[in-house]
């Protein structure tokens, strides 16, 4: 009779498929914390959410001058910003609800004009008004809200 051969293993050499699996998802936890602490690192989503907002009310501004003829700017202070239109009467309230209101900025978030000027920025009833640059900034990246008097946009960065 033959005898059974049998494979021995010692217990204390190598890892069971269990084990590798567990190490391999603490690695790919520890990878993917690591990448999203590093794309998240100077990036500040409130000053990215108020440029983006900025961009379309300003854009919203040439629609309704561009409907109604009338002459609207943008005033604004370093912690807030408004839309308003030219009567008679001088500057009042725009009539558009979403533009009317005084839009305060939130925390610790400036708005400045990049070219250091406090003046109100115009928006022509015909969209040709002059072209200007906003800043947004907070803690990390500032965003800058580019407008040519016709559209606006927002981008990431410093001013230049």
């Amino acid at each position: 009779m033959t005898e059974a051969c049998s494979i021995g293993r010692n217990r204390q050499s190598g890892l069971t498929l269990v084990e590798m699996l567990i190490v391999l998802v603490i690695m790919g936890i520890a990878t993917s914390a690591a990448v999203l602490s590093v794309n998240m690192a100077g990036r500040d989503r409130r000053a990215e959410d108020e440029a983006v907002r900025l961009a379309a009310h300003l854009t919203m501004a040439v629609d309704k001058g561009l409907v109604s003829r009338e002459q609207l700017a943008l005033f604004w202070t370093a912690d807030s910003y408004e839309i308003k239109r030219q009567t008679e009467a001088g500057w009042q309230p725009a009539e558009a609800p979403q533009l009317a209101r005084i839009h305060a900025l939130p925390g610790s978030l400036v708005l400045r004009r990049v070219d250091g000027t406090t003046d109100p920025v115009v928006v022509s009833e015909d969209g040709l008004g002059p072209a200007v640059m906003l800043e947004i900034s907070g803690k990390g990246v500032p965003w800058i809200v580019a407008f040519d008097g016709f559209s606006a946009s927002a981008r990431p960065g410093r001013s230049p």
